[in-house]
C-alpha cells in the first residue's frame, strides 16, 4: 500500500524556500512513529533527503532522483520512479516534496495529513486530494501557538 505523510496548511503548503515553516514537536512524533509501521519503507525526492542530512533510522530511505547522485549507505537511489512504484511490492510511505507527492499521489490509497490552521505563505504545495474521503482525525491539537489536526483519509 502507498501512503503519502505530510503536514500541510491551510492552503496545502508543505514548505517555504525548501524549509518547513513550523515548528511542531508532536507532529515530528507523529510521524516518525507512522513512518516506522508497515515495514518502514520511506520515499523521498533528493531536495527533502537534502534537508534531512542522514537517513531515517529504521526506516529502508529510497531517494528519487534523475541525477547520479551519491548517496550515504543504507539509502537506495531510485533513479526511473514509474519503474520503482510498478515493481516495488511492500507497504511504501511517501514524505515528500512536492513533485514526489505529485508523482505518487495517483497511486496513494491513504494519506496521512497533519492540517495545520495556518496559512504560512507556503512556495511549496501539497496536491488536490479530493478523490480521497476522510477517515479519522485526532484533533484539536495546539503547540507553539499552532492549531493542528492529525487526519487520514482514504481513496474514495
Amino acid at each position: 500500500m502507498i501512503r503519502l505523510i505530510a503536514a500541510i496548511d491551510t492552503k496545502h503548503g508543505i514548505a517555504r524556500a525548501s524549509q518547513i515553516p513550523w515548528d511542531l514537536p508532536s507532529d515530528r512524533a507523529y510521524f516518525k512513529a507512522q513512518t516506522l509501521k508497515f515495514g518502514g519503507n520511506i520515499l523521498m525526492g533528493h531536495k527533502t533527503f537534502s534537508q534531512l542530512n542522514n537517513p531515517l533510522i529504521g526506516r529502508t530511505n529510497y531517494v528519487a532522483s534523475h541525477l547520479l547522485i551519491s548517496l550515504p549507505n543504507g539509502v537506495a537511489l531510485v533513479n526511473n520512479l514509474e519503474s520503482f512504484l510498478n515493481n516495488f511490492r511492500e507497504d511504501l510511505w511517501v514524505i515528500g516534496g512536492e513533485s514526489i507527492y505529485a508523482q505518487t499521489i495517483g497511486r496513494a490509497q491513504e494519506l496521512y495529513l497533519t492540517t495545520i490552521e495556518s496559512d504560512f505563505n507556503c512556495d511549496q504545495f501539497f496536491p488536490n486530494f479530493n478523490n480521497f474521503n476522510l477517515k479519522s482525525s485526532n484533533g484539536p491539537n495546539k503547540e507553539n501557538n499552532q492549531t493542528f489536526y492529525f487526519e487520514v483519509f482514504e481513496r474514495s
